[in-house]
This record gives C-alpha cells, structure tokens and sequence, in this order.
C-alpha cells in the first residue's frame, strides 16, 4: 500500500461526475485522502490502474483537478473548464492537469 501509483478514482452513476475519472499520484492512502479533500464522500471507487477502473471500457473522460498530487498546467484550464456541468463544477473551485503517463500501471 506505500507503493507510489497513478490511482484512478471513478464517481457514482447519476451523480455530477458520473463518467468521469480523476488521477492522482501518490500511495494509496495519499491519493485517497486527496480524494476526500477534493470531492469529500462523492466519489466511488479507486483502482491501481486505468484497466481496473474500466476507463477505456466505460469510456470514462479524465477529470482534471488542481491537486499538490498533480502537475499543475495553466494551459490545461480551457481544455477541462467545459467537462463539467453546472453542478460538477460546483466540487471544483479550480480546474488544472494531472500530466497522463499512457500505459503506467496498466
């Protein structure tokens, strides 16, 4: 559980993220305490990969986040800022970019 991953974290059906997946880099305990702080209890699973996760399978869409378990990008806020609806952007005061390293974890 210390080991360090790209955890990938998936939102509840009919919730404002459904569809969505966040990536975070850290241990399992890091990455999932980051997810508390940025969405509190709204979130639904997290995996050790992609594959897990069923991204490609569900056809999930990366949710972008400012998190200190991400690199943050500037040029990246255009890009996500339409991602979410009126209520998913209420979770997030601050849209940014976790870098995506394909194939890590897989």
């Amino acid at each position: 559980m210390d080991e360090i991953h790209n955890w990938v974290f998936t939102f509840g059906i009919g919730g404002p993220n459904a569809g969505f997946f966040v990536e975070l880099r850290g241990t399992f305990h890091e990455a999932r305490t980051e997810m508390f702080r940025l969405f509190s209890g709204e979130w639904a699973f997290q995996y050790k990969n992609r594959v897990q996760a069923g991204v490609d399978e569900y056809g999930l869409t990366k949710l972008f986040v400012n998190s200190k378990l991400c690199d943050s990008a500037e040029d990246h806020r255009e890009k996500t800022s339409g991602q979410l609806g009126q209520r998913g952007r209420a979770h997030l005061s601050v849209v940014a970019a976790c870098d995506e390293e394909e194939g890590e974890d897989a």
